[in-house]
């Protein structure tokens, strides 16, 4: 008995050493797995979520709700490049946050088998063929991909998008009703950046596509800039610019986070403040948690973005998706319909996170305010404003 009793503290410190070992192996952060795909970094085909690029040798892990979305909210994203930049600015988007959507594809003007990219056969480049390789580019994806995809975004070879987010916010809207966002500008009655990027549903792609074969079958009477005129098409199809803010700030930012971020580093007289409809902020506000794009990357600034967007993270304080209000996937039903959402939202998101409360249901989409005189008067002026040589409005 002497004995056992001597032995017995022994068994009781090894019995806890073992209940804590335990605990820690079967902890939900232990719980992460990495998807079959991780490996994947073939860009002519739908890659499994996280996935890791060509260039980095460890992404984030994901959890459940980011691998729910790539699988139920499919994202086709076309980047439009030409042929100097295939090496430098093309290679950076194909090695950072291209393989994260559903399908990637790079439009240019001529082959390059290492990205690849796709010849679309123009007359030429420069920003005053930009029009022409949009419209090309679009019909393009139509042809192919309009059955495929729930959703398809456009972005330039220097914007770094965030695809999670976008699957985030397209989530609560049904693929198969006509919808368009991104930064919404006030000219010819409301269009998205193409800087900051833009993206529309597949009712919206099978509607436009057809005016898109040839020119002029589609926003007649706007000067040929490419994001003004695409926005003049999803006028003549009745689609117009959805609100995609949400509780905080803007998504869609047609500058580097520094002009966003630092106050003062967007002049005061700048065109870009005439052209926004709603208000910005400068400084921490600028910007939604959920952004979805960014403009004017440059490569390295690239690498960087993809670094602090998916590798960096405090330990053990992340826990702000927790709190938001879950996804809403319209699928159709047997009859061919769409399903209706089982229940509205009654609380914001920031209720949610304060109390912390149970399943909420589809967001209704925001509706854009309405417009006093003076602020119909103002957006009459933006839509006079005077376009230099280069394409871009005189200030």
């Amino acid at each position: 008995m002497a004995q056992f009793m001597r032995v017995l503290p022994i068994l009781i410190v090894a019995a806890v050493l073992f209940v804590a070992v335990c605990y820690i192996a079967l902890s939900p952060e232990r719980q992460r797995v990495r998807p079959s795909s991780l490996n994947t970094v073939d860009i002519n085909r739908p890659v499994g979520a996280g996935v890791k690029s060509a260039a980095h040798s460890s992404d984030a892990l994901y959890v459940r709700p980011s691998r729910d979305l790539y699988d139920k909210v499919k994202v086709l994203c076309w980047i439009l490049t030409m042929p100097t930049n295939h090496l430098t600015k093309a290679k950076a988007v194909k090695e950072t946050w291209a393989p994260r959507c559903n399908k990637a594809i790079f439009m240019s003007s001529s082959v390059e088998p290492s990205i690849p990219t796709i010849d679309l056969k123009l007359s030429g480049e420069g920003r005053d063929k930009l029009w022409e390789k949009s419209r090309k580019a679009w019909y393009y994806v139509f042809q192919h991909f309009a059955d495929d995809y729930d959703w398809f975004m456009k972005a330039d070879d220097d914007s770094f998008v965030i695809p999670e987010n976008l699957r985030y916010l397209c989530s609560h809207y049904d693929p198969n009703q006509g919808h368009y966002f991104g930064r919404v500008f006030k000219p010819f009655m409301g269009y998205a950046s193409g800087g900051a990027g833009y993206v529309i549903s597949r009712a919206a792609l099978q509607k436009v596509g057809p005016l898109l074969a040839e020119d002029g079958k589609c926003g007649s009477g706007i000067w040929t800039v490419e994001d003004a005129k695409f926005g003049g098409c999803m006028k003549d199809i009745g689609v117009s610019i959805g609100d995609s803010r949400d509780k905080e700030a803007d998504r869609f930012h047609p500058f580097v986070p520094e002009q966003h971020l630092i106050p003062g580093v967007i002049p005061a007289k700048f065109w870009y403040r005439d052209y926004v409809k709603y208000p910005t902020k400068e400084g921490p506000e600028c910007c939604s948690d959920l952004s979805i794009s960014f403009h004017y990357m440059t490569p390295n600034l690239m690498h960087q973005m993809y670094f602090f967007v998916y590798k960096l993270h405090p330990y053990g304080a992340w826990e702000r998706d927790d709190q938001l209000p879950p996804p809403h996937f319209v699928r159709p039903s047997a009859d061919g319909n769409a399903e209706k959402p089982e229940q509205k939202a009654s609380e914001t998101r920031t209720d949610q996170a304060a109390k912390l409360s149970t399943a909420v249901s589809e967001p209704k989409e925001q509706s854009a305010p309405k417009q006093s005189a003076a602020e119909a008067n103002k957006d009459q002026v933006s839509n006079t404003v005077k376009i230099g040589n280069d394409g871009r409005p005189i200030s």
